[in-house]
């Protein structure tokens, strides 16, 4: 059986090569599209860097009863931050929606890194966490978010579906392999391959469709339906 060292070492070199042919892929959009794209290039490396150092052991902090690791909490903070804010950005559905949907999925992964260093109640309360925060944002996302995207121009629509469809299923795969983490009915190799070809999907997939679908937002920068009126009869989009 292949060590899992070697699997995270193939993570990082899968990272480089798609952030090179990404990169590439992003010079050849117009600049004012590029700005879009270059924090998901970034997140990449970034990823590159931490996969190399999960390969070499290097930041394993023994905390509690359990172990966290940080090359993943460095990367999985960020990856949450970005994805999900960038969604519902593209909505339109202001800054609240953005915070709300970015602290619930905070809260998801605060409540891993619990369930990963407490034993108990207080993992037990963490494990259910996970789910229920991650449903709520659901929820939000199908729900009033959805109905903002709905004043968006039709491509700009579009990619909020687009974008959210893609990080709702690559992120309940990721709820359900913590799931499997916690009871362990999968061995560590297969944990560790699952896990790295999930956040490749998520990182890299995310990335690629941003880069090939970024027009949507150049070019409707400045169309979108107002969204609330004011009491001068005025309109913002901005909650």
């Amino acid at each position: 059986m292949i060590d899992t060292t070697a699997i995270h070492y193939g993570t990082a070199a899968v990272y480089a090569v798609s952030a090179i042919v990404l990169t590439g892929l992003t010079l050849r959009k117009e600049k004012a599209a590029r700005r879009y794209c270059y924090p998901f290039l970034g997140l990449i490396g970034l990823a590159t860097v931490m996969a190399a150092a999960w390969g070499a052991g290097i930041g394993f902090v023994s905390v509690g009863s359990g172990v966290l690791r940080l090359p993943q909490l460095v990367t999985d903070y960020p990856t949450y931050v970005l994805l999900f804010g960038f969604s519902v950005y593209v909505s339109g559905a202001g800054r609240r929606y953005i915070g709300g949907v970015v602290g619930l999925l905070l809260a998801v992964r605060i409540s891993y890194d619990l369930v990963a260093v407490f034993d108990g109640i207080i993992a037990t309360v963490a494990n259910l966490g996970i789910i229920a925060f991650y449903l709520v944002a659901i929820v939000l996302m199908y729900g009033p978010i959805a109905k903002k995207a709905s004043n968006q121009p039709p491509r700009k629509e579009l990619l909020y579906a687009k974008t959210r469809n893609l990080v709702v299923f690559i992120f309940a795969m990721l709820v359900v392999w913590s799931q499997l983490e916690v009871t362990g009915v999968l061995d560590l190799f297969t944990l560790t391959a699952t896990l790295q070809y999930t956040n490749i999907i998520y990182r890299v997939g995310f990335a690629a469709l941003v880069v090939q679908n970024v027009g949507a937002l150049v070019d409707n920068d400045g169309e979108t339906i107002p969204e609330t009126p004011t009491s001068s009869g005025q309109v913002t989009a901005d909650d």
